[in-house]
């Protein structure tokens, strides 16, 4: 390699029954730099500082300074990985500069140190000592060389050897801090010591630093963060998920945090929602310290504090903080990894319930009511003691909760009775805000209110001149004999036109109602339906037989709420009626007005086989008309087919009215 050189003073080095070479000393440049005589092999990923010193020692030099003064070489800069003092370096033991400064850790001009395609922070970084693997070293010792550094073996977590798998080995030199990278003069490999193996699944997190170091970033979620970040996190994520909450890194062995930070890299590579999910399966399996993040996470959290002043790590500690917050109960004004929160995220139902100011029981009644809650632990409350709840559900349930009366003021506010208001929720008009088989004191919302109150109101004429007519709901269902809710309804559905003097009514009596056009109404029957009298009258027989024919199932029949009557009455479809008329025919209709002839035909019917239907006693004989038809035409039934007839045209002309 040629290198230009100024030269101010010239003298002859003779190394005994080595060599002879003339060593220009300069301020500036050397004319032409020479191989040493005898050249060394550079051991894998061997520092240019390392291989320097082994060059000089084989070559009659005592150490790494000595051959640095004569050819003018910064031993600093070269420590450094300066790329001119490299490559001097590497002319100099005859090795390949492209290598040798590959592997040096280069300074950069902020500080940091570039080592293969990585660039790295000088804090992960051993730059005296560092660490060695034992294998190697004993390999290099059994064919006569010396000790040398890999540059990845300054990396402080780079702990084992990627070669031979086995932990590496943490040494002091004993000698100043300058003379520590001339690594084969100070250190002397103990035999006693023996290497750890280290397993090859528990290298995970060594071979992506090294891979990094060797290929440089690619497109992963760890290849976004800095190099030290994802291998500081890493083993405090693996050593939380390894050995629980309860061991802090301090008290981790080497070959621990090995097998830590590769559970951790497992974990870490998958990316933010993994990790996220794992922390949350830690908080879901706690118990007792199910509320306090500090004591679920302690490695994760000491590690992103002890580096708050590394923005670095600031995307990680944003992740971390806004899973706490939204996980756990954070009191207000607290600092959470170097921010201070506002108002906590998440909250139990007790702190929801004391700072919206309302009711335990309630909030936790609305909360299940709402899906959030589903265990019963008492008679009167429902809760899920330790879940950490929403404070935007929370909001809205404690503004739900402020809403509810209690069935006492509900009666005050509406004007009516503790019996109108229960019956009123028996029948559905006013809803309970709650399930009634909750086993719990009801409430009601006051939007249910309010509409109850809106929807007589659009059944109402405002501002009228009452008259002795109108009389009050209260005292119109009592003089009815209707219920108040019976009536509310028929006002509700639009069917019962109310009034009220008022402008504005909303209590129970400001409305009123018309006696007169109630009792029409209520007494009004539809025509398509006959009461039992008037279905006893189309027949020709009394109503009980009526009566008997609907309890035997002969003939379809409703009891239905008569209030008029106040009673419950029977009604018939006219269409039922019909049908039953004309498959049937009553004894009278088949007998004359005389005694004797009615006998008669009684005896004629008896002789034939042909039976009543069977009602209760003092019902009058029905027949199927079938079975009259039948023995009709026989002999001495001729007085049967002409009544038949007579019957016939008398229902039609019945039924077509």
């Amino acid at each position: 390699m040629d290198v230009c050189v100024r030269a101010y003073a010239v003298r002859t080095l003779f190394t005994p029954a080595r060599w002879n070479m003339t060593i220009i000393r300069n301020t500036g440049w050397v004319s032409r730099a020479r191989p040493l005589p005898v050249p060394i092999q550079v051991g894998t990923a061997e520092t240019a500082a390392s291989a320097l010193g082994r060059g000089a020692r084989a070559n009659g030099y005592a150490h790494l300074q000595d051959i640095c003064s004569d050819q003018g070489i910064s031993l600093r800069e070269l420590a450094n990985g300066q790329p001119h003092e490299v490559k001097h370096a590497a002319v100099l033991i005859g090795a390949d500069a492209d290598v040798l400064l590959f592997n040096t850790p280069r300074l950069q001009d902020d500080g940091r140190f570039e080592l293969g395609r990585e660039n790295i922070k000088f804090t992960a970084l051993t730059r005296t000592g560092g660490q060695v693997c034992l294998v190697c070293m004993l390999e290099a010792r059994a064919q006569g060389q010396e000790a040398w550094q890999c540059g990845r073996w300054q990396v402080r977590h780079i702990r084992t050897c990627a070669q031979h798998g086995v932990l590496l080995e943490a040494i002091s030199l004993n000698t100043t801090s300058k003379n520590a990278q001339d690594f084969g003069a100070y250190f002397a490999p103990r035999a006693h010591i023996q290497a750890q193996k280290v397993e090859s699944q528990d290298q995970e997190l060594e071979l992506y630093l090294d891979g990094r170091i060797e290929h440089g970033t690619g497109e992963s979620w760890p290849d976004s963060f800095e190099f030290h970040v994802v291998a500081v996190f890493c083993e405090a994520l693996g050593a939380l998920l390894a050995y629980g909450p309860k061991r802090n890194m301090k008290s981790l062995s080497p070959i621990e945090i090995v097998k830590a930070g590769s559970v951790g890299f497992k974990l870490f590579q998958k990316g933010p929602d993994a990790l996220l999910s794992r922390l949350k399966s830690i908080q879901t399996a706690s118990m007792d310290d199910g509320a306090d993040y500090g004591k679920l996470y302690p490695q994760i959290l000491t590690c992103l504090r002890e580096r708050r002043k590394d923005p670095c790590f600031d995307g990680l500690r944003t992740l971390v903080r806004e899973f706490i917050l939204d996980n756990f109960h954070v009191p207000p004004n607290s600092s959470i990894l170097g921010e201070v929160n506002g108002r906590s995220r998440v909250m139990t139902v007790a702190i929801g319930a004391r700072e919206g100011g309302v009711a335990n029981s309630l909030l936790n009644r609305q909360l299940k009511l709402m899906g959030f809650l589903r265990d019963k632990v008492s008679d009167n409350t429902i809760s899920d003691r330790g879940l950490l709840i929403s404070t935007a559900v929370i909001d809205e349930a404690v503004s739900v909760v402020k809403k509810l009366s209690t069935i006492a003021v509900t009666r005050a506010a509406l004007g009516a009775d503790k019996y109108t208001i229960e019956r009123l929720c028996a029948e559905g008009v006013l809803k309970l805000h709650f399930p009634a088989d909750d086993g719990c004191m009801p409430f009601f919302h006051e939007r249910e209110i309010l509409r109850l109150s809106a929807d007589l109101r659009a059944a109402t004429t405002c501002n009228v001149v009452l008259t002795d007519d109108h009389v009050s709901l209260q005292e119109a269902a009592r003089r009815s004999h209707c219920t108040l809710t019976s009536l509310i309804g028929r006002a509700v559905a639009g069917t019962l036109k109310l009034a009220s003097p008022c402008a504005v009514p909303f209590r129970l009596p400001d409305f009123l109602v018309s006696l007169s056009e109630l009792r029409v109404q209520i007494g009004a029957v539809p025509p398509e339906v006959l009461t039992a009298a008037e279905a006893a009258r189309l027949l020709g027989v009394i109503p009980g037989t009526i009566h008997a024919l609907v309890a035997a199932e002969y003939l379809p029949g409703t009891f239905s709420d008569y209030r008029l009557a106040n009673r419950a009455c029977l009604f018939i479809l006219h269409a039922d009626l019909e049908h039953f008329a004309n498959a049937h025919i009553v004894l009278r209709a088949l007998s004359g007005t005389r005694k004797a002839t009615f006998e008669a035909t009684q005896e004629y019917i008896a002789e034939c086989g042909v039976e009543a239907l069977v009602l209760a006693h003092e019902s009058r004989k029905i027949f199927r008309r079938s079975d009259i038809e039948r023995i009709a035409y026989d002999p001495g039934g001729e007085r049967l087919a002409r009544l038949l007839m007579v019957d016939e045209a008398r229902l039609e002309h019945l039924f077509q009215k």
